[in-house]
């Protein structure tokens, strides 16, 4: 019985549909954590398998996605689709019809980050020398480097995350007092 790539990208997408509708509304830090907790036990694996399996063709796509995230600068907005770009050509890279089509909950999951740490100031340009680490260690067919870059650049994005939802927590305290005091 063989496998279908089509089924997997059609459970790629209605798991993207999902998440997209999950993520309507702001994530509670309990779905935030349990995203993060599947990318860290997929990406570092996926950038060690790429390193291995990737075709220089890959790796250089990789590489484009990171210029364009270089050249999108403080731009969250504009850096948003490189870094999507970047992530989901790690996974391609790999060869494996389920880690490609594990790429859509990549993208539902990089969305939230993006939501969520735009309101840490710089933090798309703080994430840039994680990325180039990723990359060079792929470049550099280093498997053990490349799954330890992404460990790196994952332990970033849980930072981030966790300070944006603490601050959003504050500030919808202050809205709550604030609206509490109007009806007084």
């Amino acid at each position: 019985m063989g496998l279908c790539h089509g089924c997997f990208v059609l459970r790629g997408i209605e798991s993207i549909e999902l998440l997209n509708w999950t993520l309507s509304a702001l994530p509670t830090q309990e779905f935030a954590k349990q995203i993060l907790e599947v990318r860290r036990i997929v990406e570092p694996e996926a950038c060690a398998i790429c390193a291995v399996r990737g075709t220089d063709e890959d790796f250089a796509r990789i590489e484009r996605a990171y210029r364009g995230m270089d050249a999108a600068g403080m731009d969250r907005v504009a850096y948003a689709e490189p870094d999507l770009q970047f992530h989901r050509g790690i996974l391609i890279a790999t060869g494996n019809d389920f880690l490609i089509a594990f790429g859509a909950t990549v993208a539902a999951a990089l969305r939230m980050s993006f939501n969520l740490s735009s309101t840490n100031p710089g933090a798309p340009r703080k994430s840039l020398p994680y990325h180039r680490t990723v990359l060079d260690e792929i470049w550099a067919r280093n498997a053990d480097g490349a799954r330890q870059a992404m460990q790196k650049l994952m332990d970033l994005t849980e930072q981030n995350i966790v300070s944006a939802m603490s601050r959003q927590k504050k500030k919808d305290a202050e809205d709550g007092n604030v609206r509490t005091k109007r009806t007084r």
